[in-house]
């Protein structure tokens, strides 16, 4: 091997040592980044739920945050699918629909309870998003968790709606061996697509068209994205087989949003209680087996 070989070869060899680290120190800051953002939008999360019926300012929010609006933002429709705006009024009418159906405060109270400065904004925003006024909700609806708290775990960027639930735990606990109707909607990423709007109705349809089945006072879980379950304590397989019928006959029925059909096929299934040592294990499996049995 004469000089010049013996040179190139040794520079070959040490620009692919530095190629490497470089690249292995690249992918460190990508974690580094990646555990900050998350840490951003956990706090981010932590702080609307402590001060969802005060006035959030996205600036303040950021700065809690540690990190800037833009990232903050990005990080929201990133994860959420939301803007922080949309996130946090979905919280608040959800929040609202609780209070409607477990409590008797006035459609006032609560509308000052979670922010609105009128009535008439907080009547408009409610109608919006579950398609009746407050006071008719009240009088005719079940209540259903339908935007949960987002709770981001480890650095993966996954958001999990019902990790810390406790009324999910409860429901669970103490209603062992019970049926649970589990309920998919199926292809909500391509009505996503056509707008964020779009899929929130057909969420929406999804829950109207179980509520009209739902067993009395049966409690009623959005598990994530588009999965559903339902607890039937009492009740027996004939019950839940006609469920099953008649949500399948509705899926040849699509839902007319602004002019285009958009498809709605659930997919239902029947399983059986079991209980778990604590609330996030048991929303987890439950979770994990409603999209394995729906797979």
């Amino acid at each position: 091997m004469d000089v010049v070989e013996y040179i190139t070869k040794n520079i070959i060899l040490t620009a692919m040592k530095i190629g490497g680290f470089l690249k292995w120190y690249v992918l460190f800051l990508q974690d580094v980044i990646d555990l900050k953002n998350y840490d951003c939008l956990i706090r981010a999360l932590e702080y609307i739920e402590n001060h969802i019926g005060e006035e959030i300012s996205s600036e303040v929010l950021a700065e809690y945050s540690l990190c800037s609006l833009s990232s903050l933002q990005k990080l929201f429709r990133m994860v959420c699918d939301y803007s922080i705006k949309e996130y946090i009024s979905k919280r608040r009418l959800t929040l609202a629909a609780r209070e409607l159906v477990n409590t008797d405060k006035t459609v006032l109270e609560i509308a000052f309870q979670y922010g609105y400065n009128s009535p008439e904004n907080f009547t408009r925003a409610f109608r919006k998003l579950w398609n009746k006024n407050p006071g008719d909700y009240r009088k005719t609806e079940h209540y259903a968790d339908i935007f949960p708290q987002l709770v981001i775990e480890g650095n993966s960027g996954t958001a999990e709606p019902y990790r810390h639930n406790l009324m999910l735990f409860d429901v669970i606990k103490n209603n062992p061996g019970c049926p649970i109707l589990c309920f998919d909607l199926t292809g909500l990423t391509k009505i996503n697509e056509i707008s964020r709007m779009a899929g929130d109705a057909a969420i929406m349809e999804t829950l109207r068209r179980i509520n009209e089945l739902r067993y009395p006072d049966a409690p009623l879980f959005r598990l994530g994205g588009d999965e559903f379950a339902m607890l039937v304590p009492g009740a027996d397989n004939s019950y839940c087989e006609t469920v099953m019928e008649r949500i399948a006959a509705q899926n040849q029925t699509p839902l007319i949003w602004k002019g285009k059909k958009l498809p709605i096929m659930i997919r239902v299934w029947i399983g059986t209680n079991m209980v778990f040592v604590n609330e996030k294990e048991a929303t987890q499996i439950l979770l994990e087996r409603v999209r394995a049995a729906g797979s």
